[in-house]
């Protein structure tokens, strides 16, 4: 699924919790990848970076009726505690074994042996270290 930009022009004051509203349609065949285009009175924004919203996320929250339209009000707080755990996972996938033939360790003690080896990786990143099968 394609994951589209979307700039929010100003939060969704709900009481003490800051929220954002995202229209229905919006989500009907993308994720989205939101930014904060509001800033406070001290020039700052609420939150830096993108944040990754997905209709099953969104799916969880009320969808209120505006007079300007329907949207799915959704807690800042948590959007930001998902996209946290979103990146704990991927950086959990890219710390697991590098070869389905070799350890970690052991990729590491082979290029610490043999700079040329490791020379070479060096000019093609995601390179992976094998047995010859001769």
């Amino acid at each position: 699924m394609e994951s589209k930009k979307f700039i929010i022009k100003a939060p969704i004051w709900n009481g003490t919790d800051r929220c954002i509203g995202i229209a229905p349609f919006r989500l009907k065949n993308n994720s989205l990848r939101v930014t904060c285009g509001y800033k406070n009175k001290q020039g700052n924004k609420i939150w830096e970076g993108e944040l990754y919203v997905s209709k099953t996320f969104a799916n969880k929250y009320p969808i209120k009726e505006y007079k300007w339209g329907k949207c799915y009000v959704i807690n800042l707080q948590e959007l930001i505690e998902y996209n946290e755990w979103i990146e704990e996972k991927r950086r959990e996938m890219m710390t697991t074994t590098w070869s389905k033939t070799y350890t970690k360790t052991q990729i590491n003690e082979i290029l610490l042996k043999n700079p040329n080896i490791s020379d070479i990786c060096k000019m093609f990143p995601g390179t992976q270290i094998e047995p010859n099968p001769s």
